[in-house]
């Protein structure tokens, strides 16, 4: 009984040029930012409309929450990215799925911690 071997999935960006590479993840996280930064700013113009300070001053601070939520979630991103890159790298598929999934679970924490922070520094 002779098994199948096990696949390494195929590393996207471990070949061709680094600048490409560079280029076409800088361009997608920047559309990504830049539609995200669009909706808060097209909330924030739309609640303006409805005459009541308090509303868009709380829209206003929402909008600067998730922006520092997005910021600590880039930074730890980059950091999963290249941990589990170099585990990918090494052969180490198994580990880097764990060490993948704990970076997501502190990174989803940090952010409730931080939305939590902010909720109770404003009451």
């Amino acid at each position: 009984m002779g098994g199948n071997p096990v696949k390494r999935p195929h590393a996207a960006f471990c070949t061709g040029r680094i600048i490409r590479h560079v280029v076409v993840m800088a361009g997608t996280g920047a559309i990504g930012l830049m539609a995200v930064f669009i909706v808060d700013l097209l909330n924030l113009f739309y609640i303006s409309w409805l005459g009541d300070p308090a509303q868009t001053a709380a829209i206003g601070f929402a909008g600067v929450i998730s922006y520092v939520q997005i910021a600590v979630s880039i930074g730890l991103s980059i950091g999963i990215g290249a941990i589990t890159g170099r585990l990918i790298g090494a052969g180490r598929i198994e580990q880097a799925r764990r060490v993948a999934s704990s970076f997501g679970v502190v990174m989803l924490g940090a952010c409730f911690l931080i939305g939590l922070a902010t909720a109770w520094l404003a009451a």
